[in-house]
């Protein structure tokens, strides 16, 4: 069946607007659903965030190993981990590093439980519009975007934590 001018146009014009938001991905809003994920973790596990879907909210952080904040942030996440493990939020961390073992490093170092998602060519962050770190992603249990956070504030990550944590879905 052949296109008229008009369906063409439109055509082209969709795909224009994908590829736009495809390579200017912003950081999900409050509200949102989460971007589903298919990865692995730095243990060649597989993980998705569909697994976690309708069981329990996740906080999902990214970090890059060079950022001090990122430092400072990371035993706070091994806390809040232990504190609501079993309780109602999963930690998972995305390190955006393109080597494994740069991936590893910090879980290794702080002996931590929770899942080290590998994201060497930087898929998810990108996914998620993660232009800086640490960010962390606070997700609900329907899968909705609870709150964002760019930057390192201690308080209000550890807040939000608690607020997903023990939210009534």
């Amino acid at each position: 069946m052949r296109k008229t001018p008009a369906q063409t146009l439109l055509l082209a014009g969709i795909l224009a607007l994908a590829a736009v938001r495809l390579s200017a991905a912003e950081l999900p809003r409050p509200g949102q659903f989460a971007i589903p994920f298919n990865a692995y973790t730095v243990e060649a596990k597989p993980i998705t965030l569909a697994e976690y879907r309708g069981k329990t909210p996740v906080l999902l952080a990214f970090y890059q190993n060079f950022c001090s904040y990122c430092r400072d942030e990371f035993p706070v996440l091994k806390k809040l981990d232990e504190q609501y493990a079993g309780k109602g939020l999963q930690v998972i961390v995305v390190p955006i590093e393109g080597e494994l073992t740069d991936a590893k490093l910090w879980s290794q170092e702080f002996k931590t439980t929770f899942p080290v998602v590998y994201d060497g060519k930087g898929i998810l962050a990108k996914a998620y519009g993660v232009t800086k770190v640490p960010t962390n992603i606070f997700i609900q249990r329907d899968g909705k975007i609870a709150a964002v956070h760019s930057g390192y504030d201690q308080t209000a990550l550890e807040k939000a934590a608690a607020a997903l944590a023990t939210a009534k879905q």
